[in-house]
């Protein structure tokens, strides 16, 4: 606990009221200034306020996710948002697709302007976490791929499997 208290910040709406981007934004770029924060993680984007008002929800969700991006740029930090697919339907054999940037609440614009986009799917028939990296947009960044984690529920810990893991299962 000592170490994510002196390296995670954690911010939270006092006024009751939703937050909306630039309130979020406003706080992050005083974590910036006073604490050298160079990443922000918005967890759940679902709650945040976006001031529907004429506009759809797609053109808002398309204008916030630029304007996040401009203020990413200029404070040389990265952005995380943490989004929900919206309801997602069994296919013929039971089971649920793996929700992609297409997938998630709201709007088609998570994947046509995020640089990356990943899914942590829980894999029910295995026991292992997925992680599916559907977009990576600059190459130097990473590649499209999945990668497979054991999750130990006990310390909260996601790791690689080993040979030794393999056995255990033969």
């Amino acid at each position: 606990l000592a170490w994510v208290d002196s390296h995670f910040l954690f911010m939270e709406e006092s006024s009751g009221d939703a937050a909306t981007i630039d309130s979020v934004l406003d706080r992050a770029t005083a974590a910036v200034s006073r604490n050298g924060s160079r990443s922000l993680v918005i967890d759940p984007f679902s709650y945040l306020d976006l001031g529907l008002g004429s506009k759809s929800e797609t053109n808002l969700i398309s204008e916030m996710l630029t304007k996040v991006r401009n203020w990413a740029a200029a404070h040389d930090a990265v952005v995380f948002f943490v989004a929900h697919p919206a309801k997602m339907y069994r296919d013929k054999g039971g089971n649920y697709p793996i929700p992609k940037g297409w997938d998630i609440s709201a709007s088609s614009q998570w994947a046509a302007k995020g640089d990356v986009g990943f899914t942590v799917h829980q894999n029910h028939d295995t026991g292992l976490v997925e992680i599916h990296v559907w977009k990576v947009r600059f190459k130097h960044i990473g590649r499209q791929g999945v990668a497979e984690l054991k999750y130990d529920t006990a310390t909260g810990i996601y790791e690689e499997e080993t040979e030794e893991d393999w056995e255990e299962t033969l």
